[in-house]
């Protein structure tokens, strides 16, 4: 927020000099569902719950969530193939691999804690930081 501040004290200042018409700045964030659209964005947020819309139907479904991983390189491939996203069906863990160019839309899966800090057990430690859940397929989706 204190960025945000600053460049918007430096911003009305430039824009006064050259002269340009602004009423208002304002800051704007692609939100807790943040769209995933680029392969940096997977990477990026590698290892997070997302929500993936495949283009074409996997068993039935095209909607599946879970926590997203980098697939491991073939034998004999110096880069990964594509990705992973790891869900629980039932009580199993499951894998569906895929290609980005197989997607149709991929989102972050908002996470929202009002609690504050993470409560801490006897031993002083806090809970594992960065471990998302493994999260079931998307309910009620039909494939379409």
């Amino acid at each position: 927020m204190e960025d945000c501040e600053q460049v918007t004290r430096q911003l009305q200042y430039v824009l006064e000099v050259e002269g340009m018409e602004y009423s208002r700045l304002e800051v704007s964030s692609p939100g807790l569902d943040r769209p995933l659209r680029r392969e940096t964005d997977f990477d990026r947020f590698a290892g997070q719950v997302v929500s993936v819309t495949l283009k074409l139907a996997f068993k039935g479904r095209k909607a599946w969530q879970g926590v997203l991983q980098r697939a491991e390189p073939a034998a004999g491939e110096a880069l990964p193939g594509g990705w992973n996203l790891l869900f629980k069906d039932g009580k199993s863990e499951q894998v569906l691999g895929f290609r980005f160019d197989e997607v149709r839309e991929a989102r972050l899966v908002p996470v929202v804690d009002f609690k504050g800090r993470k409560n801490r057990n006897l031993s002083g430690e806090g809970e594992q930081a960065g471990a998302a859940p493994a999260m079931a397929p998307v309910p009620g989706t039909d494939g379409g």
